[in-house]
């Protein structure tokens, strides 16, 4: 578990991956923050996880992921992106490798989605 999250941290940087103290009945806890990869444009929105590894995890049970905080998203995008969450923890959860990556891979591509489709409120209101 871990090691997952060494990988998470390389992956998406030590400041954007933050270790949290477990709540009573959870392995692990961390925030994990996720902005849109945009090569031009603008970074309309932003959101911050919150995962829990219960015990368990990971060869019985998926990990627990929720919105911790958001910036530009409605609550239907942020369905979609827990929604992403969902699937991929039922898609790569419960192997012995874990599944956060993957998770937060598919939480990104729809969150990528989410930026394309958002319009700036402040240019709107020009």
């Amino acid at each position: 578990m871990e090691e997952e999250l060494e990988v998470v941290q390389a992956i998406y940087g030590e400041e954007d991956v933050r270790v949290l103290e477990p709540p009573d009945g959870v392995l692990q806890c961390c925030e994990v923050d996720l902005r849109p990869r945009v090569e031009s444009g603008s970074e309309l929105v932003s959101v911050t996880l919150l995962i829990k590894l219960p015990k368990g995890y990971p060869l019985d049970v998926c990990p627990q992921i929720s919105v911790e905080k958001s910036r530009g998203l409605t609550d239907n995008t942020i369905g979609s992106l827990l929604a992403a969450a969902k699937r991929a923890c039922e898609q790569y959860g419960k192997q012995e490798d874990g599944c956060i990556s993957f998770v937060l891979a598919e939480v990104s591509e729809a969150l990528d989605a989410a930026n394309d489709e958002c319009d700036c409120s402040i240019c709107l209101d020009a």
